[in-house]
C-alpha cells in the first residue's frame, strides 16, 4: 500500500546522503560508535540524514556551525533513539550550538516566598 510518509522518507534519504569521507571522519571523532554493528551503523546513518533534514542548526554567540559539526551533533542526538525513532524528537525544530559551556540562570521562590537564583549546567 502506498504511503506518503514512506515515499517522503525514501526521497529524503535518496537526495540527502552523507558522503563516505564525512561518515568515516565522524566515526573517527566518536569512538562511542565503535561497538555498534554494521546494521546499527546503517540505521544510525539513515536517522542522521533524516535528523539533518528536519532540524535547523544555529550558532550562538557568533559561532558558525559547520557541516561537520552538524553531522557530529546529529549522530549523538540519534544514538539514544536508534531503536525508538525520530518521533521522540517531534516538536524539536532547532538545535542551538554554544561556543563553550552553557550555564543557565534559574530563579525560583520557595514556600516562604524567598527568591533564589542559581546557575547550574
Amino acid at each position: 500500500m502506498w504511503s506518503y510518509s514512506r515515499w517522503r522518507r525514501r526521497r529524503i534519504l535518496a537526495n540527502n546522503r552523507i558522503s563516505e569521507r564525512d561518515w568515516q571522519a565522524a566515526l573517527a571523532r566518536l569512538p562511542l560508535l565503535d561497538r555498534l554493528s554494521s546494521e546499527d551503523h546503517a540505521r544510525l546513518r539513515e536517522l542522521a540524514v533524516l535528523f539533518l533534514h528536519q532540524k535547523t542548526f544555529a550558532g550562538a554567540g557568533g559561532l558558525e556551525v559547520t557541516e561537520n559539526m552538524r553531522l557530529i551533533i546529529s549522530l549523538q542526538a540519534c544514538l539514544p533513539v536508534l531503536n525508538l525513532g525520530l518521533e521522540w524528537y517531534r516538536g524539536w525544530f532547532s538545535i542551538i550550538v554554544y561556543p563553550g559551556g552553557f550555564v543557565p540562570s534559574h530563579t525560583y521562590a520557595d514556600d516562604a516566598g524567598v527568591v533564589y537564583t542559581t546557575e547550574e549546567p
